[in-house]
């Protein structure tokens, strides 16, 4: 380039910074005044063109906790010092508002002005409040960690040193081992216990190498044990490398020790409840911004297509528009109901759950949730009649029940509750009244109080003395929390009239004679013990454990509990004629004489007796009621899975269906439209395709209706002699075909004479998916072996390949529906995900059980064996 001449040079100087993309001014320094500012400056801070020169600095400067003053003095000082100055400014737009730059400032002395400043900005409004937002999150997460009351939080290094842990870790770590903890220590030097420090490394190794699982772990010792469910989590750092991982657990102490006997349906339900999620839609105004992939599932819609949509309009029936509008205006935050249309036009029972304002891009919107509750409103009938026989259960109880929700509302009553209310208060109460708004003031507090101690989860008794008609009355109250999915949403409180009880007690301090009397007309079985030694049973105590009160005597009271709960009880025992705090009132199970289990409702008072501190025992056989709860909990739990199998089936009616018939339509199509365009190997390969994939999808829909039939116990097994050679070459026959392609050798190892006593269409369809599968996971030149072995009173079948094999986790989830388990063959051959399970369930309709053997790599081998 030639040198430019001195005026053009300065041109091209003035078109560059009239050009560049950040702001640049320059200000005299002897007075202060903007000599100069580019058309960026000037849009930066909203003046016109030339509009900034003349017009002193400071009024660009917003004020902070430092002057512009004192901002320009530091400034200056620096610009002496280096000749240059870096840092940010609060400024101050023409129309008030302020925003923040970062300034690049320098001196020179100029040909007209003398010495100048100029200065360079860029906004960084965005980056400033980016950085508040990220301190408060930093804040609210800290917040959020340590507010848990029952969680422990901590994570460590790859070499098992804690990087973090939150409060309620370091408390446990010293209550449990004795240990005070703090960052950089190994956490598995801190365990003293060595099976539980055994335990750990193990759980830890599989997060730092990539697994994240869920465990449930015990810890201390066998005296004190505690439980604890951990999730476990690697933790990556941006080039996705593992360096530590996190575990969040939680105190499950008393549910293991309550429902330990349903261990395992527990884990197997939640492991299905963690997958069940709302659709979440950020919005604004109900336009929306944001969904998450359950939203677009429920409604059938991507995301595209639902992003900047007014989804009212959208997704909503008609006769909910103005509900939906009317709940937005008045900012209802409380669940509704609404029927809702999917883009195929189907209409479904949505559970709109309110809405929360959030700060989205910089601007607040909201979040709301929906939840799809058409099998929930088919289900209501259902429910209702479980009301029904709860409401029928708690009426026929002479005890008073009710119960509370976090606001001291009655939700769920007997009639002796409202009438009992009437009677002491004078007061009609209704479901939903807040139950202390109508109490005097002299017992309000009081009974806030106990409430609350149930809202925190704490269980107790109390007992109430009051007059009626100047006769004591006393009345015991026990105090439950309510918790749903480990939550306390309410207390439950049940009360029950003990004046007898206590009119008994004070009997026996007086007269031992007439309490036996008074004792022997109870139904309710009562005790005077000690830890070791009974000194008084009644009559109903025998009826109830089958011993006679001569052999009570010779007995303690230990020998009849159930082993399970021996050490337990005697420690509790100890305590209470200690006088220490202990449960007076619990559920236990016994062993009566003739070793029959039993479960009793058993209340202790302390009482003086024969110069010794006693328990006055008083219980009721609940074993009925205990085994209508479990029964209960067991048919909860089975039509939970009953559900998640049919949606699974839908599911694959609609998922598997759907592919093969998209196939077969675009080929078929394709002929139709270019068939004289297409020569004949392009025919041919189209033509082979839709066979491929009619037969494949014949053969899935022939399992899902067998599968179907099977279910609503629509197939009938009619057993027939059957010759096994000829039975099994029939079975085998529609997927030659696939195996002569692949060139599999088929080695069949059947004698001539053996018959199979069975059904011959549900064997012959389990045969037949049974060699299809074989086929299809079995490698071109390979071999599969058919073999039957006849034993004493079975015969053995089995169809064995030497291709891809499986593992033992592919193994665990052949037969289980809900996994969707299936993939490719060798040949890219697609499965049903359903094949394995229909012959599963067709072998156990014969009387026989299906099992498999594979080893990775090296082929599999399916047995059935069948009763001759």
């Amino acid at each position: 380039m030639e040198k430019l001449h001195g005026d053009e040079q300065l041109q091209l100087y003035e078109q560059i910074v009239a050009n560049m993309a950040n702001g640049v001014y320059m200000l005299r320094v002897s007075d202060g005044i903007i000599v100069y500012a580019n058309p960026k400056f000037e849009k930066l801070f909203g003046y016109n063109p030339k509009e900034l020169e003349g017009i002193h600095v400071s009024k660009l400067n917003a004020p902070t906790e430092k002057s512009p003053e004192q901002i320009a003095k530091e400034i200056t000082q620096a610009l002496k010092e280096c000749g240059e100055w870096h840092g940010e400014v609060k400024n101050i737009k023409k129309d008030g508002t302020t925003f923040w730059c970062h300034a690049d400032v320098s001196t020179f002395n100029h040909s007209v002005y003398g010495k100048v400043f100029v200065a360079v900005h860029s906004d960084i409004t965005e980056r400033i409040h980016t950085n508040q937002k990220l301190k408060e999150t930093r804040l609210l997460l800290k917040s959020s960690i340590e507010s848990p009351k029952d969680l422990i939080i901590l994570s460590i290094d790859n070499q098992f040193h804690y990087l973090y842990f939150n409060n309620k870790h370091k408390a446990t770590m010293l209550a449990v081992y004795g240990i005070k903890i703090s960052i950089g220590m190994n956490i598995l030097d801190c365990i003293t216990n060595e099976e539980d420090r055994l335990l750990a490394k193990v759980c830890y190794t599989r997060a730092l190498n990539g697994e994240s699982h869920t465990q449930i772990n015990e810890y201390g010792e066998e005296h004190d044990r505690l439980y604890y469910e951990t999730f476990y989590n690697p933790i990556y750092n941006d080039t996705n490398k593992i360096i530590g991982a996190t575990a969040f657990a939680n105190e499950i102490t008393d549910r293991i020790k309550v429902e330990r006997d349903l261990k395992e349906s527990e884990e197997r339900f939640k492991k299905l409840s963690e997958l069940t999620v709302e659709g979440i839609i950020i919005h604004k105004n109900g336009v929306c911004l944001e969904v998450n992939s359950i939203f677009e599932n429920m409604f059938g819609y991507t995301k595209a297509e639902l992003i900047g949509k007014n989804l009212i309009e959208m997704i909503i029936n008609e006769e909910f528009y103005d509900t939906v509008y009317r709940n937005m205006t008045n900012n209802l935050f409380e669940p509704y109901e609404i029927v809702a249309k999917r883009k195929n036009g189907e209409l479904i029972d949505v559970l709109i759950g309110g809405r929360k304002e959030i700060l989205y891009n910089g601007e607040k919107v909201f979040v709301t949730t929906a939840s799809d509750i058409t099998e929930q409103k088919k289900n209501e009938l259902k429910v209702k009649k479980s009301e029904a026989d709860l409401i029928s259960q708690i009426e026929n109880t002479s005890d008073t029940i009710w119960s509370v929700d976090k606001n001291y509302r009655i939700t769920i009553t007997n009639s002796n509750f409202f009438n009992s209310f009437n009677l002491a208060f004078n007061h009609e109460l209704r479901l939903g009244d807040c139950v202390l708004d109508y109490l005097p003031e002299s017992i309000q507090q009081s009974w806030k109080e106990r409430y609350d101690r149930a809202l925190q989860g704490e269980h107790f008794s109390m007992v109430d003395k009051f007059n009626y008609e100047n006769v004591p009355q006393y009345s015991e109250t026990a105090f439950n929390p309510v918790i749903v999915d480990g939550k306390v949403v309410g207390a439950a409180c049940f009360a029950k009239d003990i004046t007898k009880q206590k009119t008994a007690e004070k009997a026996l301090k007086i007269s031992e004679k007439k309490f036996k009397k008074l004792s022997e007309f109870s139904p309710a079985s009562i005790s005077i013990q000690r830890t070791d030694q009974y000194f008084y049973v009644n009559k109903s105590w025998e009826m109830l454990t089958g011993y006679t009160r001569k052999e009570a005597l010779s007995l303690t009271p230990l020998d009849i509990i159930h082993p399970d709960s021996v050490e337990k009880i005697k420690k509790r025992s100890d305590a209470r004629l200690n006088g220490e705090p202990v449960p007076n009132r619990y559920d236990l199970k016994i062993l009566t004489k003739t070793k029959e289990v039993k479960w009793i409702d058993i209340s202790f008072s302390i009482i003086e007796y024969e110069n010794q501190t006693a328990s006055l025992g008083v219980c009721f056989d609940v074993t009925e009621l205990k085994k209508a709860k479990e029964a209960l909990i067991i048919s909860e739990h089975e039509l939970k899975i009953a559900n998640a199998t049919k949606n699974k089936f839908f599911s694959i009616i609609a998922h598997d269906l759907r592919s093969p018939f998209s196939s077969i339509l675009g080929f078929s199509n394709l002929l139709s439209s270019a068939y004289d365009n297409l020569n004949d190997n392009e025919r041919k390969k189209y033509i082979s395709e839709i066979s491929s994939t009619s037969n494949r999808t014949f053969l899935l829909l022939e399992n899902l209706l067998n599968w179907a039939r099977a279910q609503q116990g629509g197939i009938v097994i009619h057993k027939e002699p059957l010759n096994l050679k000829n039975f099994i070459s029939t079975a085998i026959e529609p997927y030659m075909t696939n195996a002569i392609q692949k060139n599999i050798k088929i080695n069949s190892c059947i004698p001539d004479d053996l018959l199979l006593f069975a059904d011959k269409y549900t064997i012959l369809t389990a045969i037949g998916n049974l060699f299809n599968n074989a086929v299809k996971y079995s490698f071109k030149g390979g071999s599969i072996d058919i073999k039957a072995e006849k034993h004493t009173s079975d015969i053995v079948i089995s169809i064995s390949d030497n291709g891809v094999g499986m593992s033992q986790t592919m193994i665990s989830k052949l037969f289980l529906l809900l996994e969707n388990f299936s993939t490719l063959g060798t040949n890219d051959e697609r499965g049903t995900g359903l094949g394995l399970t229909l012959c599963k369930e067709f072998v156990e309709l014969n009387a026989g059980t299906l099992s498999v053997n594979s080893v990775e790599g090296k082929g599999s081998t399916f047995s059935f064996n069948l009763p001759i």
